[in-house]
């Protein structure tokens, strides 16, 4: 098959730079009592090794499922991600990477790509959504207080971390 004939996927990507050092940068992403600050759905237990689960969602229903494929503290996790369907089956997958670079000890680079997204409509599903977790991280993290969240994200019926699960997506 060549270049030409193989299928299209998509992207989004996005970096910003943080006033925080990479650790807690990391204790961010991987920690559930700082990721249900600004994440659209509560991360449901700790990202702890490679081979390891995510779950975002409720007690009652997990929203978005995946396997860490990468996990190095400080530097970089990668994990698959799937929306998982009201009827319990998983959505397409694709990947999400978080990679930091810390530049000296309280300032850390942070690079996002949720990339392998079989469609536009994958596509346009996610990217309302990342501006502003990733806002909402970084304002979490030099302020002690989340982003207050838009009561609507662009093709999402409800935003924020208190969204229900049926809303999220």
């Amino acid at each position: 098959m060549s270049s030409s004939d193989a299928p299209e996927s998509f992207h989004f990507a996005s970096q910003l730079y943080i006033q925080a050092g990479a650790g807690r940068v990391w204790e961010a992403l991987v920690d559930p009592a700082l990721a249900s600050h600004y994440y659209l759905a509560p991360l449901l237990y700790p990202l702890k090794k490679e081979g390891g689960h995510v779950a975002y969602g409720t007690e009652e229903r997990a929203v978005i499922s995946g396997v860490i494929l990468d996990y190095r503290p400080g530097a970089a996790l990668r994990h698959t991600f799937a929306f998982m369907q009201p009827d319990g089956t998983r959505g397409s997958e694709s990947t999400v990477l978080y990679d930091l670079e810390a530049i000296g000890d309280d300032l850390t680079l942070l690079r996002l790509i949720h990339g392998g997204l079989e469609s536009r409509a994958d596509f346009e599903s996610i990217s309302g959504g990342w501006p502003v977790i990733l806002s909402s991280l970084k304002t979490l993290l030099e302020t002690g207080s989340p982003l207050q969240w838009p009561p609507r994200l662009p093709g999402h019926a409800q935003a924020g971390p208190h969204a229900s699960a049926a809303g999220v997506r």
